[in-house]
Protein backbone atom coordinates (compact mmCIF):
# COMPACT_ATOMS: atom_id res chain seq x y z
CA UNK A 1 0.00 0.00 0.00
CA UNK A 2 1.26 3.22 -0.91
CA UNK A 3 0.52 6.78 0.39
CA UNK A 4 -1.82 5.67 3.46
CA UNK A 5 0.07 8.83 5.44
CA UNK A 6 -1.03 11.10 2.60
CA UNK A 7 -4.52 9.85 2.53
CA UNK A 8 -4.89 9.75 6.25
CA UNK A 9 -3.77 14.24 6.10
CA UNK A 10 -6.49 14.66 3.56
CA UNK A 11 -9.08 12.71 5.25
CA UNK A 12 -7.94 15.08 8.34
CA UNK A 13 -8.75 18.72 6.22
CA UNK A 14 -11.01 17.49 3.74
CA UNK A 15 -14.52 17.67 4.80
CA UNK A 16 -16.46 14.47 4.08
CA UNK A 17 -13.25 12.49 3.01
CA UNK A 18 -12.57 8.90 4.19
CA UNK A 19 -11.30 6.21 2.95
CA UNK A 20 -10.37 2.75 3.50
CA UNK A 21 -8.45 -0.01 2.32
CA UNK A 22 -7.97 -4.14 2.43
CA UNK A 23 -5.04 -6.77 1.38
CA UNK A 24 -6.27 -10.17 0.53
CA UNK A 25 -3.50 -11.81 1.37
CA UNK A 26 -4.09 -13.16 5.26
CA UNK A 27 -0.31 -12.61 6.35
CA UNK A 28 -0.74 -9.02 5.81
CA UNK A 29 -0.22 -6.46 8.32
CA UNK A 30 -2.76 -4.29 6.88
CA UNK A 31 -5.93 -3.61 9.40
CA UNK A 32 -8.71 -5.12 6.95
CA UNK A 33 -7.99 -8.79 5.23
CA UNK A 34 -9.98 -10.48 2.73
CA UNK A 35 -11.97 -9.08 -0.37
CA UNK A 36 -12.87 -5.74 -0.63
CA UNK A 37 -16.17 -6.00 -1.19
CA UNK A 38 -16.69 -7.14 2.50
CA UNK A 39 -15.82 -2.95 3.20
CA UNK A 40 -18.92 -1.62 1.21
CA UNK A 41 -21.85 -1.34 2.01
CA UNK A 42 -24.45 1.07 2.04
CA UNK A 43 -23.45 3.03 4.62
CA UNK A 44 -20.02 3.06 3.56
CA UNK A 45 -20.86 3.85 -0.13
CA UNK A 46 -23.29 7.15 1.60
CA UNK A 47 -26.26 5.91 0.21
CA UNK A 48 -25.05 6.37 -3.28
CA UNK A 49 -23.66 9.64 -2.19
CA UNK A 50 -20.05 8.90 -3.03
CA UNK A 51 -17.27 8.51 -5.92
CA UNK A 52 -14.91 5.15 -6.08
CA UNK A 53 -11.95 5.00 -7.23
CA UNK A 54 -10.56 1.12 -7.10
CA UNK A 55 -7.64 -0.24 -8.72
CA UNK A 56 -6.40 -3.91 -8.76
CA UNK A 57 -7.03 -7.00 -11.55
CA UNK A 58 -9.75 -6.94 -13.77
CA UNK A 59 -11.76 -9.90 -11.87
CA UNK A 60 -11.97 -7.31 -8.45
CA UNK A 61 -12.95 -4.64 -10.15
CA UNK A 62 -15.60 -6.49 -11.88
CA UNK A 63 -16.71 -8.00 -8.73
CA UNK A 64 -16.65 -4.59 -7.08
CA UNK A 65 -19.10 -3.42 -10.13
CA UNK A 66 -21.27 -6.07 -9.11
CA UNK A 67 -21.34 -6.02 -5.96
CA UNK A 68 -22.09 -1.95 -5.83
CA UNK A 69 -25.18 -2.75 -8.55
CA UNK A 70 -26.35 -5.56 -5.94
CA UNK A 71 -26.46 -3.15 -3.22
CA UNK A 72 -28.44 -0.66 -4.89
CA UNK A 73 -26.91 2.03 -3.72
CA UNK A 74 -24.58 2.60 -7.44
CA UNK A 75 -21.90 5.74 -6.34
CA UNK A 76 -21.89 8.72 -7.82
CA UNK A 77 -18.96 8.33 -10.01
CA UNK A 78 -17.00 4.98 -10.16
CA UNK A 79 -13.00 5.29 -11.47
CA UNK A 80 -11.02 2.13 -11.96
CA UNK A 81 -8.09 0.62 -12.82
CA UNK A 82 -7.63 -2.30 -14.08
CA UNK A 83 -4.23 -4.22 -13.45
CA UNK A 84 -3.27 -6.47 -16.32
CA UNK A 85 0.06 -8.75 -16.27
CA UNK A 86 2.52 -7.56 -19.03
CA UNK A 87 2.05 -11.40 -21.22
CA UNK A 88 -1.72 -10.73 -21.25
CA UNK A 89 -1.50 -7.24 -22.00
CA UNK A 90 0.96 -7.83 -24.87
CA UNK A 91 -1.45 -11.01 -26.35
CA UNK A 92 -4.37 -8.73 -26.14
CA UNK A 93 -2.15 -5.92 -27.85
CA UNK A 94 -1.05 -8.03 -30.62
CA UNK A 95 -4.48 -9.46 -31.42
Amino acid sequence: MVHLDTLEDYAKVIPGFTFDHCVADPSSSARNKGYVTGLMDTGALHDGDADVYLCGPPAMVEAVRGHITTLGAGPASFHYEKFTPAAVRETLEAA
